[in-house]
């Protein structure tokens, strides 16, 4: 793969050196380019009979393969090099949130089900992500309230609640990106095997979708179902 893969941030602080090297030592190999990818310090983690594991998958669905990493892999071999370009949207968040529930439902955590458990988690935090962005531009939150909101309501604890929360005020509209563009993905899958019946293919859908993730997805939707406007 293009060595340029390894490039892309994670819209995460960047760790240490000396956590990074601490992190790999805990993480399977194919996981350590995550390292570099400014993953968290503190991976997510799960107890079993009382002792603490790392559960590396969900996080890895969502910044790696099939998220981010593997979008951007592919979109950069893109012949257009217009749609070469990254940027934090709707589109590129929303497969990664996307890649979370399809990973899911294909079994990848049947055997686990404190994992399953995480990714329901980040499904409630995404949901309570919009009301939080909202109600900061509005001006109905203060920072200390959607701390406080998001380490009850998630919950997460009160430093990494505040880390959001200042995230947030200072990106408007970046926290809803995760929930709209899932929404706008599974809506075109239901009118892409709608209109294209037992013709339609799920991993060409796939395929188009990820390879043109830079793409609004509205507009990847008229394209691959040629629309002309929206009111078709």
């Amino acid at each position: 793969m293009d060595s340029r893969c390894h490039r892309k941030g994670t819209g995460h602080s960047r760790v240490s050196r000396e956590t990074r090297d601490s992190n790999r030592s805990r993480l399977d190999s194919a996981l350590h380019a995550a390292t570099d990818a400014g993953v968290p310090a503190r991976p997510r983690r799960i107890r079993r009979n009382g002792r603490l594991h790392l559960a590396p998958r969900p996080i890895t669905v969502h910044e790696g393969i099939p998220g981010h990493y593997f979008q951007l892999c592919l979109s950069w071999t893109h012949e257009d090099p217009i749609r070469r370009h990254y940027y934090y949207s709707g589109a590129n968040e929303g497969i990664g949130f996307y890649s979370e529930e399809m990973m899911l439902q294909a079994g990848l955590f049947d055997d686990s089900p404190h994992t399953r458990e995480i990714i329901y988690n980040f499904m409630r935090l995404r949901a309570l992500r919009v009301e939080v962005d909202v109600k900061l531009a509005l001006g109905q939150f203060t920072l200390d309230q959607a701390a406080k909101y998001l380490e009850q309501k998630v919950p997460m604890d009160s430093v990494t609640a505040r880390q959001e929360a200042i995230a947030f005020s200072t990106g408007p509209g970046q926290a809803i990106t995760y929930q709209i563009g899932k929404l706008q993905i599974m809506k075109f899958l239901a009118d892409a095997r709608l209109q294209q019946g037992e013709k339609f293919n799920l991993r060409a859908f796939h395929d188009f979708v990820w390879k043109n993730g830079n793409v609004p997805i509205a507009l990847q939707e008229w394209e691959y179902l040629g629309i002309l406007d929206e009111r078709e």
